[in-house]
Parts: C-alpha cells; structure tokens; sequence
C-alpha cells in the first residue's frame, strides 16, 4: 500500500523560493539571482509558516540558484528559521558551494539534524528517517 502524505503536492511560491512536498518531505528551490537578507529570510520562514501550518517535516534544500545571503540571513536562517523542520539536507550546485556550505554547517552548528549531500537521491534517502508518523 502507497502512504499518502496530507502536505502531499501543496506547492508554495514566493518570489524568492519555491517549495514542495514530495513524498513526506518538503523540497525547497531559491528562485535564480535572488539575494537573501535578515528581511527577506524573515519573510519566507513567515509565509512558510502560514502555508504549511504546525506541520513538522524534514526539509531537502535543492541545489541553489541563489545569488548570495547576508550574514543575518544566513544566522536566522540557521537559527529561528528552523521553527518546524525536523531535519534539514543541503545539496549545493558544484564543489565550491560544497565546501562553503559544508563550512557554514560546521560553524552554524544548527539544532536540528543537517548534512551536505552530492545529490538529491541521497539528500532524499537520508531524510526519509525523519518523516513523522503524522505525515502519513
């Protein structure tokens, strides 16, 4: 039997990221050439919120198109801006945002799981541990 997730194909848009739940777990897109600040990252967190509801999910972050992120961006973002993600999978765009990413992971010590992968079946596989019961 087929589980059913109830945030299954809700798609939300913003003019900074797209996301969607696939599977159990919500994927994230950053819109091409967007630029993140502490306003903007407070923004998308807040209509996530609004969209998803008090749903508790893991969270696959696809290989960026972003042009950049302030430091007060990337700190709430890393702080505050987790509120309901159950684990968090990153999967940067070429070696060097590997490496980037992998340091700011390190170094930003997040509360809840996070890992750096090299695809997103990968990203995808290690999630799956943190689907919730609810979701299904």
């Amino acid at each position: 039997m087929q589980k059913q997730y109830r945030m299954q194909n809700k798609t939300f848009d913003t003019d900074y990221v797209t996301a969607q739940c696939v599977d159990g777990i919500v994927e994230v897109q950053y819109k091409e050439d967007v630029y993140i600040t502490l306003r903007e990252a407070e923004y998308i967190v807040k209509e996530r919120l609004k969209f998803f509801g008090n749903e508790k999910y893991p969270c696959l972050l696809r290989s960026s198109r972003l042009k950049g992120i302030n430091r007060a961006g990337r700190n709430y973002f890393f702080g505050e801006g987790l509120v309901n993600l159950l684990a968090l999978a990153l999967v940067p765009k070429n070696k060097v945002e590997k490496m980037l990413t992998t340091i700011l992971v390190t170094f930003e010590r997040p509360k809840i799981p996070c890992r750096v992968f090299k695809s997103h079946d990968e990203a995808r596989g290690w999630l799956k541990q943190y689907i919730k019961e609810s979701h299904v």
